[in-house]
């Protein structure tokens, strides 16, 4: 009679992934603007006013300026509405409308045409209601 053999089979080694992609080496990307604490504490603090927007989040700005001051839509004493366009910005590719990001009326005008302006600079000071 012939003996049966057993066959043993051991099993494979699981594959581990490397960490050793080709995309290992990627740039890092830019850190994301954090507001201290105590700024947003004391953000409350002082006049409202209207800013320049902050747009770099993916291609940095160097030294966050954003462009020349090329129109000003507001003067003293004038009235804005939230998303009505206050100032156009010229960078070296586009213009931008700057929008109002709230309502009031406008105490003080703190940048004058042909200026640089850098991203989240004030441009027009409104009164505190």
């Amino acid at each position: 009679m012939a003996s049966a053999s057993v066959l043993r089979v051991s099993p494979l080694p699981l594959a581990r992934p490397s960490l050793r992609t080709p995309f290992a080496r990627a740039a890092p990307l830019p850190l994301a603007r954090v507001t201290p604490l105590w700024a947003r504490c004391l953000s409350g603090a002082g006049p409202p006013v209207l800013r320049t927007p902050f747009i770099s989040d993916t291609v940095p700005i160097p030294e966050g300026i954003l462009g020349s001051i090329e129109e000003l839509h507001l003067g003293v004493g004038d009235e804005v509405s939230e998303d009505d366009v206050i100032a156009v910005v010229e960078t070296d590719k586009v213009s931008l409308d700057i929008k109002a990001t709230r309502s009031g009326v406008v105490k003080a005008v703190l940048v004058e045409v042909g200026q640089t302006v850098k991203e989240e600079e004030a441009i027009y000071e409104l009164e505190a209601s």
